[in-house]
């Protein structure tokens, strides 16, 4: 065994770092005497999620906050909540170490990549919205649609939701952005210095 911390709190309770793999998940069920035993003879539990150091794109660990966020796979991410700061630093400092290979970077994130989905869900949301009202405005003029085909998809629902009209359909966009720039706003005051660890390209 490399390396493993036990929290208390939280779903993170174990978080371990073995054979070039991060186990992390819950250990309520064991019998804290024996799991010790265990991990000191290098023994994971049975059924703890792991995740292999070669699926890992990207670590980062934002300063300030509880979160170590691990980027596997295709578009995967496992967060690592641990409330201890000194035991995150250890945490994060055991990865850089086992993850060596990978390029260390210091940087606070840019406005639009620290609260992309925000930005790109405003986006849509005005696109979708300007779409609507063109139809709203046609169906108020006399036009009618009608949609050909098996597939319906967006457009049967762009119609469908043009039908309740420009105030209508004005007040619910309305609604929406609110929330949307409410959580935007609240994303951004989150932005802080973050390490990041981050595979080569090759």
């Amino acid at each position: 065994m490399k390396k493993y911390w036990l929290i208390k709190d939280g779903k993170n309770q174990l978080i371990a770092i073995a054979e070039n793999t991060i186990y992390v998940g819950s250990v309520e069920k064991y019998d804290e005497s024996k799991l010790l035993r265990d991990l000191d003879a290098g023994i994971i539990p049975d059924n703890i999620f792991n995740i292999l150091f070669s699926r890992i794109r990207s670590v980062e660990n934002s300063q300030g906050k509880n979160i170590i966020v691990i980027h596997y796979g295709d578009d995967l991410s496992e967060e690592l909540i641990i409330n201890d700061i000194e035991i995150k630093k250890e945490i994060f400092s055991q990865l850089r170490i086992s993850l060596s290979k990978f390029d260390y970077i210091e940087k606070t994130p840019s406005k639009f990549e620290h609260a992309r989905p925000q930005i790109l869900a405003i986006i849509i949301l005005t696109g979708l919205y300007l779409w609507v009202l063109y139809f709203a405005n046609e169906l108020s003029k006399g036009y009618e649609y009608t949609v050909v085909g098996g597939r319906h998809g967006l457009i049967s629902l762009i119609l469908g939701i043009a039908h309740f009209g420009f105030l209508k359909v004005t007040i619910g966009y309305v609604s929406l952005i609110f929330v949307v720039s409410y959580s935007l706003g609240k994303r951004l005051e989150s932005r802080t210095v973050t390490e990041y660890l981050r595979r080569k390209k090759n």
